[in-house]
């Protein structure tokens, strides 16, 4: 497997590993929310902060604030926007 950056929230990038140091590629997809957008990728954040790149060709058009699911760095599914709870 080739290692991936991640942002490891220093500022500095941080490679990719299988030991649990990076977000999305467990055996499991995760929620994230898009942060920015470059191209086809975009930084997305989980809710802890970590941010990680992420590939958007699967998704269509996303915007900042969109919440994909992401699995191996890669969007899978563009998320409904999470309901307003009224006060």
């Amino acid at each position: 497997m080739s290692a991936r950056r991640i942002d490891d929230g220093t500022g500095e990038a941080a490679a990719c590993s299988v030991d649990g140091e990076c977000i999305t590629c467990g055996d499991v997809a995760v929620p994230l929310t898009v942060v920015s957008i470059a191209g086809a990728d975009a930084c997305c954040r989980d809710t802890d902060g970590r941010e990680e790149s992420v590939a958007l060709e699967f998704v269509g058009p996303v915007g900042v604030g969109d919440r994909v699911l992401v699995h191996a760095g890669v969007a899978i599914e563009l998320l409904p926007a999470e309901p307003v709870s009224e006060v």
